[in-house]
């Protein structure tokens, strides 16, 4: 008995240092990255949204519309919100505060896994270490240090998880917990465009708990939110016609698997790895029809409903984004989704008892080894990117043809005019040293 005690206390005392060195190290990496500058989405979602509601507006109804109106195919009301609240604040976008503010979303969707592996009687201790791995890895550079990605991928994870564990314990339609399920599965909805996948996974929660009598309030809000659909103006259309399912299936795969990518796109392995991923993915789809047929989500409703998440947002990116084919699914956007497959097929795997004591080491240094891949890989990428931008900063203030978004040069003169818009109304402030250097750079030619 002593022995088994003393073996349970290091368990816990190796699992709670590695995981601190983990997020140690993610979240030093956060701090030394994140810049104040704009990139993505933040010249027409965030740079706009200040001028809509502050600059463009007469009433309050022109204020909700600024806030409401549709992103493309998304609603990103919270990331909106969040940056109208901070200029309201501070009088001036910051966007290097702003990104270490939605990083704290990422910390209550750890505290929330927990939570939930404590709610469903799994064992916390023996899968920390790999579920800290996974949680706070670089393979999501892209979410965690650019605000456009991260204020949206992160709330919508975080609200559809936090709905899913409210609703388990719901048993009235007027109780706190259901409540508190809505009013989540609203905010996921409103922050990114799968949000609405809330719907279903509830009322497929609701039916393997026999819970009939909650379903039409959930009926209700599907109804409501296709009402909305359908009379507002997306800004966006998909032309489907030229749809490949080939190309899909690619996409879909790549993406089920893509939490074991730790290369580059310029890197002599990038092909075998992108292979690999497609493998794992074939593997990772197969493993949840089985446990479709074999009953599981009748044996853990919760758990199962979880991880249906990532695999039904990756259908409707194989859907949206087929032209992408494999590569769009290993997108680093994209790939902090397919990060919870791990942590939830192993905490399946585990409550099944199939993941058994001399396996525990083997996995610990597979996750281990994956995240010294990423970490290695994508610090870099990050501070490629990150230069990337700078120069192209600076480039745009020397000559305003210059595209601030590469990708997308059909809106290059729009994004310049929100950028020098709020460089003019004071909105946005370009960081000092970047000033600095183009001064330097000017006198010495």
């Amino acid at each position: 008995m002593f022995l088994i005690k003393k073996r349970e206390l290091a368990l816990k005392s190796v699992s709670a240092v590695v995981s601190l060195l983990v997020f140690a190290a993610f979240g030093q990496t956060v701090l030394k990255n994140t810049v104040n500058m704009p990139s993505y989405d933040d010249y027409n979602a965030t740079i706009s949204v200040i001028r809509s509601f502050y600059f463009n507006t007469v009433d309050v109804k022109q204020q909700l519309a600024a806030l409401f109106d549709p992103h493309n195919e998304h609603r990103i009301v919270l990331s909106r919100i969040s940056a109208v609240v901070y200029y309201g604040l501070f009088d001036q976008l910051n966007f290097g505060s702003l990104i270490l503010y939605q990083n704290f979303y990422l910390l209550g969707t750890f505290g929330l896994i927990l939570a939930i592996l404590k709610k469903i009687q799994i064992r916390v201790w023996p899968i920390l270490i790999p579920v800290s791995f996974f949680l706070f890895s670089l393979s999501f550079w892209q979410v965690a240090l650019y605000y456009s990605c991260g204020i949206q991928h992160y709330p919508v994870t975080l609200f559809t998880m936090l709905s899913l564990y409210w609703l388990l314990s719901a048993q009235r339609v007027g109780s706190w917990y259901h409540f508190g399920a809505v009013l989540a599965a609203l905010i996921a909805i409103f922050s990114f465009g799968n949000g609405i996948l809330v719907i279903p996974l509830a009322l497929l929660l609701l039916y393997l708990q026999k819970k009939y009598r909650l379903m039409p309030i959930w009926i209700g809000m599907a109804f409501m939110y296709f009402l909305l659909q359908m009379f507002s103006h997306t800004g966006v259309t998909r032309d489907l016609s030229l749809f490949r399912i080939d190309w899909a299936m690619r996409l879909f795969f790549t993406y089920l698997g893509s939490f074991v990518y730790v290369s580059s796109y310029d890197s002599p392995w990038h092909y075998s790895n992108i292979i690999l991923c497609m493998v794992v993915g074939a593997v990772v789809f197969y493993y949840w029809l089985k446990l479709v047929w074999n009953g599981y989500a009748f044996r853990n409703p919760l758990l199962f409903c979880l991880l249906c998440l990532p695999i039904l947002t990756g259908i409707l990116i194989a859907i949206s984004r087929f032209d992408t084919k494999a590569a769009g699914g290993i997108a680093p956007r994209y790939m902090f989704f397919t990060t919870f497959i791990p942590i939830w097929v192993i905490s399946i795997l585990y409550d099944t008892g199939k993941l058994k004591k001399n396996l525990l080491l083997p996995l610990y240094l597979t996750t281990g080894l994956l995240w010294c891949l990423s970490y290695s890989t994508n610090s870099v990428l990050i501070k490629d990117f990150n230069q990337q931008n700078k120069e192209t900063l600076s480039a745009w203030m020397k000559d305003n043809s210059v595209p601030l978004v590469y990708f997308d040069v059909i809106h290059t003169q729009a994004h310049g005019q929100l950028l020098q818009w709020a460089l003019t109304h004071h909105v946005y402030q370009v960081p000092p040293e970047l000033l600095e250097e183009q001064q330097i750079t000017t006198i010495a030619q």
